[in-house]
């Protein structure tokens, strides 16, 4: 299923987008699976910013990923930083967290 997925992704079609945190509650990381899955499918992501005090939604740009953890999300940092959801004390850091050694079934 995983494979016929990222096959699927990977048609010049199909982005993956992200928006900056969507969570309820705070976590001290973002959860990595856009990345790895973004980086397997070899597709763009989609930056999407959702301003919760201006009432501003936008589509930013999109962003081919390199590989560079830190560098890669440095540049998703930048063009989210300044924005805010409703719960900003709510907000993760944009940082990845680790990858799981074992998938889930």
């Amino acid at each position: 299923m995983r494979c016929a997925t990222l096959d699927r992704f990977a048609a010049d079609y199909y982005w993956v987008g992200i928006t900056p945190e969507g969570t309820r509650a705070y976590r001290p990381n973002w959860k990595s699976g856009f990345y790895h899955l973004a980086m397997e499918a070899k597709v763009p992501l989609v930056l999407v910013f959702m301003d919760y005090p201006t009432k501003t939604l936008s589509l930013v740009d999109h962003v081919y990923l390199t590989g560079d953890q830190e560098a890669d999300m440095a540049t998703i940092r930048a063009v989210l930083e300044g924005h805010q959801g409703l719960h900003p004390e709510n907000a993760a850091p944009i940082i990845l967290g680790e990858r799981r050694a074992e998938p889930r079934n």
